[in-house]
C-alpha cells in the first residue's frame, strides 16, 4: 500500500482551502483538484510499504515527534510551482522556533535509519510546507490560469486574481503527525489514517 506521513488540517484551514478552491473553480481554473477530505500537509512520502515495514518505523517516528515541539504555521495565499504551471497550492509560513523543514529532515533521517528505502526523488526534494489544491496534467489545463497571472523570474504573480477569501488570522498548530495509506475507491483514492504521533508529548 502507498503510504505517507502528514499533518491533518484543522477545520479552519480546511474551510479556507475549500473556499479558495470554490472560487478558483468558478473562475474557470481546471485541473485535477484534491478533494477537501484528502487535503493534508505532507511531511514524507514513503511509497509502497507492507505492514512489517511500517511497524519498524513506529519507534523512530514516535521518538522524533516526542523530541519535537508543535510547529506553528501561517497559511497564506495561493501560488504555483513552475513554469510551466504544475501545481497550485496554498503557501504556508513558519512562525515558531522550530521549522517545518528541520522537522521534516529529522523525520526523514529517522525513517532512513530504520533501513527503509526511499525514492531518490524524495531524498533529493527540499522540504517546503504547502497545501496542494490542484495539479495540472497537461498544457491545456495549465492555460486555464493564463488570464489570471504569469510567472516572473520563476515566481507566480497574480495579475487578475479572483476575489479569494482571506487566509485564517489564527496560526495553524501542527501537534500530531499522521501515518496514512491510500485506499483506492471507485470515486478515487481515499486516505486512511493508520496511526498518529503527538509532538512534544502532547496527547492525541
Amino acid at each position: 500500500m502507498r503510504c505517507f506521513l502528514a499533518f491533518p488540517l484543522t477545520p479552519l484551514v480546511c474551510e479556507y482551502a475549500d473556499g479558495v478552491g470554490t472560487v478558483l473553480r468558478g473562475a474557470g481554473v481546471r485541473g485535477k483538484w484534491v478533494r477537501t477530505g484528502n487535503l493534508h500537509l505532507t511531511v514524507l512520502f514513503l511509497g509502497e510499504q507492507n505492514e512489517t515495514g511500517l511497524r519498524s518505523l513506529f519507534g523512530a517516528i514516535r521518538d522524533v515527534c516526542s523530541r519535537s515541539m508543535a510547529l506553528q504555521l501561517r497559511v497564506g495565499t495561493p501560488s504555483l510551482f513552475g513554469p510551466p504551471p504544475r501545481v497550485l497550492f496554498l503557501e504556508c509560513h513558519d512562525t515558531g522556533t522550530d521549522t517545518y523543514k528541520s522537522f521534516a529532515l529529522r523525520v526523514r533521517d529517522g525513517v532512513a535509519g530504520c533501513g527503509l528505502v526511499l525514492q531518490d526523488s524524495v531524498l533529493r526534494q527540499e522540504p517546503l510546507p504547502h497545501l496542494t489544491l490542484v495539479r495540472f496534467r497537461d498544457p491545456q489545463e495549465a492555460r486555464s490560469l493564463a488570464r489570471h497571472g504569469r510567472f516572473v523570474r520563476g515566481s507566480w504573480v497574480w495579475d487578475d486574481a479572483p476575489a479569494l477569501p482571506a487566509p485564517p488570522a489564527t496560526l495553524w498548530e501542527l501537534a500530531r503527525l499522521g501515518l496514512y495509506c491510500s485506499v483506492l475507491r471507485p470515486a478515487g483514492p481515499e486516505y486512511e489514517c493508520l496511526d498518529e504521533f503527538p509532538l512534544g508529548g502532547k496527547e492525541v
